[in-house]
Order: C-alpha cells, then sequence, then structure tokens
C-alpha cells in the first residue's frame, strides 16, 4: 500500500506542475494569474466497499496540506457502475487534478465502470 501511496503523492504532483507549466506558456494566463490565485481543483472519486479508498483519502489529503498553493479537493463516492461508466471512471479509485486523470493511460482506457 506504501508504493501506492508514493504514486498517487507524485502523480498529483506531476500534474499539477505539469498544469502550472501549461498556464505560464500562455502570456494571457500569465496576466490572469498575476491579478487571481489559480485554484488546484482534485477529484478522487472512489467506492466505500474498496479497500484502496480511505488510504488514498488520506495520502490525498496530507498532500493537499502540503502544497503552497490553493487546492479544492472534491471527493465523490460512486454509488453505482452506471455513475462510473457516466463520468467515464476506468477503475476506483481513479484521481483527476484539473480535469486530468494522474494515469498517463487512461486516455487509452475506454472501458468504464466499478463492479
Amino acid at each position: 500500500m506504501k508504493y501506492f501511496a508514493v504514486i498517487v503523492a507524485f502523480s498529483v504532483m506531476f500534474v499539477v506542475a505539469c498544469s502550472n507549466e501549461a498556464v505560464e506558456t500562455n502570456q494571457h494566463a500569465k496576466e490572469k494569474r498575476a491579478d487571481e490565485s489559480a485554484t488546484i481543483t482534485i477529484d478522487l472519486y472512489a467506492k466505500k466497499a474498496c479497500g484502496a479508498t480511505e488510504p488514498t483519502i488520506a495520502q490525498v489529503e496530507e498532500l493537499v496540506d502540503q502544497m503552497d498553493m490553493s487546492s479544492e479537493l472534491n471527493i465523490i463516492m460512486l454509488k453505482s457502475h452506471r455513475q462510473a461508466i457516466e463520468l467515464k471512471i476506468p477503475g476506483v479509485p481513479t484521481i483527476r487534478v484539473n480535469g486530468v486523470d494522474i494515469d498517463p493511460a487512461a486516455d487509452q482506457i475506454h472501458k468504464y465502470g466499478i463492479t
């Protein structure tokens, strides 16, 4: 489980860094960012019955507390397989930072849902 926690932490930090870098490359975004503080949105999709749910939530909450930026953590407990399909969730837990899945292979997954 520690290995999974390290991957989650690294992945969230990587996506945040890439997101910030992309914002910095756009001059308009630079000006906008000077006026407003950027907020990172982290969506954690989980299922109560999943054994990885609680450790993942704890790890992400700890990471959010350590981040030196404004962030919003949304924990979405999936209620059904259908809901997971509608949200294009390939499995639980799924973490998205500013709408981007932290799993680099997520774009290649086209089978969604939870069991």
